[in-house]
């Protein structure tokens, strides 16, 4: 019987050592031109500064589903656990369970040029 643990396990590490879940030059722009707050080309410390603290806000907010002020385990693993399984129906587009590197780093290139 395989062990499910052992294949998500390995397969992190497939794709953090080919860089498919390493920042890339995209992220990085376009975190850039959301930190620029008023849009003059630089950012301030104080614009990041805000940015981050808005972004964290946000992310708090979606984490804490029964909006109540407190994001219990179950909360975060739910909002979490709904992320993967999202991520995972985009990998596995056939639906038989198994994905290879290559289509989900092929997926990720197809996307990079239809947004260009």
């Amino acid at each position: 019987m395989i062990n499910i643990t052992r294949v998500i396990v390995s397969l992190g590490i497939m794709l953090f050592f080919s860089g498919a879940l390493q920042a890339d030059d995209d992220h990085e722009s376009g975190l850039a031109f959301k930190f620029d707050l008023d849009h003059d080309g630089v950012i301030t410390r104080a614009e990041f500064d805000k940015a981050f603290e808005e972004k964290m806000n946000n992310k708090l907010i979606w984490l804490d589903t029964n909006k109540d002020g407190v994001i219990s385990p179950k909360e975060f693993r739910y909002r979490h656990l709904a992320e993967y399984n999202h991520r995972w129906s985009m990998w596995d587009v056939d639906g038989d369970g198994v994905v290879s590197v290559e289509s989900v780093l092929k997926q990720k290139q197809d996307a990079r040029t239809d947004m260009k």
